[in-house]
């Protein structure tokens, strides 16, 4: 697990003081927590748990959709539309996650909108087309190796 890479993860959600984390408890339910994004010692006890998710913790307007289930050479063409991915998280082999950030915050019917528009017009995940979807954390095991993360554009 590399704390590094959650916390410049955490730093594209702009720097929010609070995330909240979900992951795979024993059992296989999933856990939601709200964390300081400084809680280092309850993320790095989660570093050898695989399906660690992050996103911003109070429901609030904010800036940003997830566009799922895509391939790098999707994320070149949003490059090249002019709707770079604030960062990028590989999530399988060549499968990842995009997530866009707007330039102002929009509430969540917008958000959910925009996500949908995104994914009618690249592809990807429909299902995870939504207002406030919880996207890879970075730096935790995803199929026996950790989540990159890549700051297109």
């Amino acid at each position: 697990m590399d704390f590094a890479d959650f916390n410049r993860q955490v730093a594209v959600l702009g720097g929010v003081a609070v995330v909240q984390v979900a992951f795979r408890a024993e059992g296989g339910m999933f856990m939601v927590r709200n964390l300081a994004r400084t809680s280092r010692g309850f993320i790095e006890r989660l570093g050898g748990t695989d399906d660690v998710y992050i996103r911003r913790a109070a429901p609030c307007d904010h800036p940003f959709v997830l566009v799922d289930d895509i391939d790098m050479g999707t994320i070149d063409k949003m490059v090249r539309d002019g709707i770079a991915p604030a960062i990028s998280i590989e999530t399988s082999h060549e499968n990842y996650q995009a997530v866009i950030r707007f330039v102002r915050d929009l509430p969540p019917s917008i958000r959910k909108s925009a996500a949908r528009a995104l994914v009618k017009k690249y592809g990807g995940d429909l299902g995870s087309a939504d207002a406030d979807h919880f996207f890879r954390a970075a730096g935790f095991n995803v199929s026996g190796k950790p989540a990159a993360l890549y700051f297109p554009g």
